[in-house]
């Protein structure tokens, strides 16, 4: 069976909700009988993280930065990693594009 490693947490702003989100996925996978587990986000060792974990699929459940600007997204890239979430670039152009709008 495929293992499914859900990332939340981390030190953004809106860490809080993203463990409250993440929690109820993970939840929702185990109860559905799928080989899941928690990862607390911790940025610069991410890639060390992921890694170890011996994850074969990632449920993005990150708010805020890392979750919404196409870091985690590009680092997954880079590992051939399949996930559920957008292609990094478009996190990044499209946080990018709202910061202009919104924030000029």
């Amino acid at each position: 069976m495929k293992k499914i490693v859900v990332v939340m947490g981390g030190p953004s702003t809106e860490a809080e909700v993203s463990r409250r989100s993440g929690k109820a996925i993970l939840h929702a996978l185990l109860e559905k009988g799928y080989q899941a587990e928690a990862l607390e986000l911790d940025p610069p060792n991410f890639p060390q993280q992921i890694k170890a974990s011996g994850a074969d699929f990632v449920f993005n459940a990150l708010h805020g930065k890392y979750g919404e600007d196409g870091i985690i997204q590009g680092t997954l890239d880079g590992h051939s990693l399949y996930q559920l979430w957008s292609y990094g670039g478009s996190c990044y152009y499209g946080q990018g594009s709202y910061q202009e709008i919104f924030y000029g």
